[in-house]
């Protein structure tokens, strides 16, 4: 069990990395498994304070889906639709992420490498000389959570229409399905499927009473949409 060898040794992290090399899991110095957005932060937090270090800023590239309720001063991180990216593109950014597990650090690679990835982190948890408990703990407390909703492919378009009309008089955004703000750090984002008959969802909020709330409304719309 890796949490109770980490605690045991008193090791600074571990890493659980998956097949084909691609995505990884980072456990912390407490052995705590940590979720992905969780992952993704401490890595963000990393990041930004070795470009604090060197007095620059760092270019960081996410998917329309990941969390944004954390400003990092040192980042300039640009959102949009993970798809169809080429190698040049890529090269623009210091580190491209998904918030699954994946981190390509473009020093090395613009592919995904769980093998760099982990030794970037380690590499940047030693040098600014931090453990991930304590970074885990200056994270504030929010609501996150992606989940499917069934859906033909017959109903997609229809409700790519419904979402869109739902967004009229608040802040949306298109550049990946249909993301609608209900307030300055509470979204929901629904993206139809590729490949099921599903509606992909995601929803970010300050609290997790807030966070259920819209996850309750948006499921009686979609349900009613789908009549």
């Amino acid at each position: 069990d890796m949490s109770a060898i980490i605690k045991a040794l008193s090791l600074d992290a571990g890493f659980i990395l998956y097949p084909y090399g691609q995505r990884l899991d980072i456990v912390c110095d407490k052995g705590t498994v940590l979720g992905k957005q969780t992952s993704l932060y401490v890595v963000l937090t990393l990041l930004d304070m070795e470009a604090k270090k060197a007095g620059v800023k760092k270019r960081v590239f996410l998917p329309t889906w990941a969390a944004d309720i954390v400003y990092f001063e040192n980042l300039e991180i640009e959102r949009g639709q993970y798809a169809n990216f080429k190698s040049e593109d890529l090269e623009k950014y210091d580190l491209v992420a998904t918030g699954e597990g994946n981190f390509s650090f473009t020093e090395f690679s613009t592919h995904r490498d769980s093998m760099y990835a982990t030794l970037k982190i380690l590499e940047m948890i030693l040098t600014n000389e931090v453990k991930l408990s304590m970074l885990i703990d200056n994270i504030p407390d929010f609501y996150y959570t992606s989940t499917q909703v069934p859906c033909t492919q017959a109903l997609k378009g229809k409700m790519m229409r419904m979402f869109l009309q739902d967004a009229k008089g608040k802040k949306s955004s298109t550049v990946d399905g249909v993301k609608i703000w209900l307030d300055e750090n509470d979204w929901i984002l629904m993206i139809p499927d590729l490949y099921s008959d599903n509606l992909n969802l995601y929803i970010q909020a300050i609290d997790n009473s807030r966070g259920e709330a819209i996850l309750e409304t948006y499921s009686k719309k979609i349900k009613k949409w789908s009549k």
